[in-house]
């Protein structure tokens, strides 16, 4: 069996993370004659050696800022023939569009795509399914939407072919720490601070606070899991205002909303009020959780105390390796 020629595009915090799990002797001793790293690129500098690179030293280049001097420099990215596995960890951009063009020439030429980037799917869903369809490679987007909480790939083997009726979820960790923080007392710009310094917040954090990264989120989910086609722009959503008012006992929290209706599928991301009785509520300040309602049983409830580029570079890696 050959290997599979595998390409990372970002390294920043979750791609760095990725390549420390692909460095681990456990993951070399039991997948790594199974793939070949073939480049990698950040926002400077794209990297190529058919021949492969070790994991180790992709990491130790980026480290020292001397990427470019790794293997061969390109000017883009290299052409599908060249790229069985392209793994997308960047920086999601606005509209999808880069992200799109991107997907378009390597689906288009059969080969796989396995992201965390929420933007494309978020905005282009129908067409990147359509060219997944089209050819004979796969699009796996696992952490996209929790990090590393399982959700998709649970969904599909512990629940082949079930209806989902509905959905919620705490899919934004920054969001709800910035919430609980306020809640006791704290700025919205500490919090901010705290969670930039402790790695699991982006040092651009406009789209956590504003909510636009629960809004893509909740788009994702309605479209895998309830066969929706809507894109981003359609999606209303709330973000944190530096004012919100705060209810005695009760939690404020951003919340993924998905129900399956007879008038349709509603979806909503908004800031909610959560009381005791609602198993939401005793959460962790950094947990990421969500309920799912499928048909003929009861909820299923999943949740971690925390979720961060360690946990979500795990999820990025199980799509690898189910490719594998």
């Amino acid at each position: 069996m050959s290997k599979k020629k595998v390409f990372l595009l970002g390294l920043g915090s979750v791609g760095r993370n990725l390549l420390s799990l692909m460095a681990k002797e456990e993951f070399n001793r039991t997948l790594g004659q199974k793939f070949i790293l073939v480049g990698a690129a950040d926002s400077k500098n794209i990297i190529f050696d058919e021949r492969g690179f070790s994991a180790e030293l992709v990491l130790e280049s980026k480290k020292n800022k001397a990427l470019e001097s790794t293997g061969t420099a390109l000017k883009k990215l290299p052409a599908p023939d060249d790229v069985d596995i392209f793994v997308d960890m960047s920086t999601a951009s606005k509209d999808g569009i880069r992200e799109l063009n991107i997907y378009s020439e390597y689906l288009k030429a059969g080969k796989s795509i396995v992201t965390s980037n929420k933007s494309p799917l978020a905005n282009y869903w129908p067409e990147i399914m359509k060219l997944a369809g089209e050819g004979n490679g796969k699009i796996l987007y696992e952490s996209t939407v929790c990090g590393g909480l399982p959700l998709f790939n649970m969904v599909k083997s512990a629940l082949p072919g079930m209806e989902i009726l509905s959905f919620r979820g705490i899919v934004n960790l920054t969001a709800n720490y910035i919430l609980e923080t306020m809640r006791k007392g704290g700025s919205k710009e500490d919090a901010i601070k705290n969670a930039i310094k402790e790695g699991f917040a982006e040092t651009d954090y406009y789209d956590d606070v504003s909510g636009l990264d629960s809004a893509r989120k909740t788009v994702i989910v309605a479209n895998s899991l309830f066969g929706t086609q809507i894109r981003l722009k359609e999606q209303k959503f709330e973000g944190i205002d530096s004012n919100i008012e705060f209810h005695e006992k009760a939690r404020k929290m951003l919340i993924s909303s998905i129900k399956r209706t007879k008038n349709g599928v509603l979806t909503e991301s908004r800031i909610e009020d959560v009381n005791g009785d609602d198993q939401f509520y005793s959460l962790k300040e950094k947990s990421m959780a969500y309920e799912i309602s499928p048909r003929f049983r009861s909820p299923i409830f999943v949740s971690e105390d925390y979720d961060g580029p360690v946990e979500t570079s795990m999820g990025v890696l199980s799509d690898i390796i189910s490719l594998l």
